[in-house]
């Protein structure tokens, strides 16, 4: 049942329509302390596969700061269990008595300090180039230092899937 209170303040908040910057959030008192963009990007030549996306920019220094690129792991793995119990920019606060209602509240602690994140589901017939997630994520420019960081992503058969490209410590 808190699951589904917290699903239903997620889903009833004005970030789940493409290509959407959130102010606020229903559930959370105050206005989001980053940037927060939702969206699709399209997979495959014709983009025939629309992966759903949440980036949140850093809290800190944007344009400077490094990129984190969070793929939560595995199938049937909700990136929302990632934003609202590992490294998101809030977490929910369950009430104390019933019929009190579930809230959100920042995260003291969210990664979004000091890195820019983005989180992502699953994935299939990925750009072997990689311009498509490049293309789509403007903001993110070749001079940013990125690391995938799931243990399920750092195995080295899930990166060749993903045809991520290792980076040379010296273009850091």
């Amino acid at each position: 049942m808190e699951m589904l209170s917290v699903l239903a303040i997620l889903c009833s908040s004005n970030t789940v329509f493409p290509q959407r910057v959130a102010q606020t959030l229903l559930g959370l008192p105050d206005k989001l302390p980053n940037t927060l963009e939702t969206g699709y990007i399209g997979v495959g030549e014709d983009e025939e596969v629309q992966l759903f996306y949440y980036f949140f920019e850093s809290e800190g220094n944007p344009e400077n700061d490094p990129f984190i690129f969070w793929i939560t792991g595995g199938l049937g793995c909700s990136s929302l269990s990632v934003i609202l119990m590992e490294i998101g920019t809030f977490v929910v606060d369950f009430p104390n008595c019933p019929g009190d209602p579930t809230t959100l509240k920042l995260n003291e602690y969210a990664w979004t300090k000091s890195a820019k994140t983005n989180c992502h589901g699953n994935y299939k017939n990925t750009d072997p180039n990689n311009t498509l997630c490049v293309n789509d994520l403007e903001k993110i420019n070749q001079e940013d230092n990125a690391f995938l960081s799931h243990s399920w992503a750092n195995d080295k058969a899930v990166q060749k899937a993903l045809n991520v490209r290792e980076v040379s410590p010296n273009s850091i």
